[in-house]
């Protein structure tokens, strides 16, 4: 994922597991859950469509407590398929319709000033995390103790492993990275995904956090799950002050069939 603008790490605290209570139930193998997360994802990777969503844009930046800069668009997003290219398998491209509340004439140029900006956001395909060397190259944990945004789950944490640096074939997370995929125990499908990146900087601000929540979106006799809310966040080492993004999705599409994204996914902080 590349990110162009930035905002405040909201880290998750990774205790340890607890003892499981009477009643309570016992995870699967861990190798069961990464092959079972790695089979969902691929349908996403290799099934999903090129399609096109309404996308709702909204960023601000607080200092001492009040937000000093703020700006919120609403576009046509494009998310297209392109098979055989590893490095991009998606490409994102927005035709705007409004900015700040203002619609825009069809063809206008808009140069936006948003204090965070994620590009690749939507169609990420988890290669880093989830790629065919990924096992040799990360650590894999289920984590016991993580809540469950959405129904019957577990929560899988991913950073990288010891022997990463001498495995040339590895595709590398960052050395201070890790991320956090809640998966429903039945289907293995992703109900959310964190990411932190604790050393990422921009400017005076530093710890990037991504959250993503996913929703099963029906088309004909299939149904593809994409991401449904994006919030980043950056902040600074002291202080209250962060940089925000935050996107939602709604009314995706491929060519004249339209599709509906259901309300399974969790309410993103605000």
């Amino acid at each position: 994922m590349r990110c162009i603008a930035i905002t405040t790490p909201i880290l998750l605290s990774l205790l340890a597991a607890p003892v499981k209570a009477p009643g309570q139930k016992t995870d699967p193998p861990l190798d069961e859950v990464i092959a079972g997360a790695r089979q969902s994802i691929a349908t996403f990777s290799f099934a999903l469509p090129s399609i096109y969503c309404d996308e709702s844009l909204h960023s601000y930046e607080i200092r001492g407590g009040k937000t000093k800069r703020e700006q919120t668009a609403t576009t046509l997003i494009q998310v297209r398929r392109q098979d055989g290219n590893s490095k991009e398998p998606f490409k994102e491209e927005r035709k705007f319709r409004s900015v700040d509340g203002k619609t825009l004439p069809e063809g206008t140029t808009v140069r936006l000033d948003l204090p965070l900006m994620l590009n690749g956001g939507f169609g990420d395909d988890f290669s880093v995390f989830f790629g065919k060397d990924s096992a040799a190259c990360n650590k894999f944990q289920i984590l016991d103790d993580a809540p469950i945004p959405a129904g019957d789950g577990l929560a899988l944490k991913i950073s990288l492993g010891q022997n990463a640096a001498q495995n040339g074939n590895c595709i590398k997370l960052p050395t201070d990275g890790a991320a956090t995929f809640w998966l429903n125990r039945g289907t293995w499908q992703v109900l959310r995904a964190e990411f932190h990146y604790p050393q990422s900087k921009v400017g005076t601000f530093s710890g990037l956090s991504i959250i993503k929540d996913f929703a099963a979106i029906p088309f004909g006799e299939k149904s593809y799950v994409i991401p449904a809310k994006v919030y980043a966040a950056m902040g600074k080492t002291s202080g209250n002050d962060m940089l925000v993004y935050q996107a939602e999705y709604s009314n995706c599409h491929k060519f004249e069939t339209t599709m509906r994204i259901l309300p399974e996914a969790s309410d993103i902080p605000r």
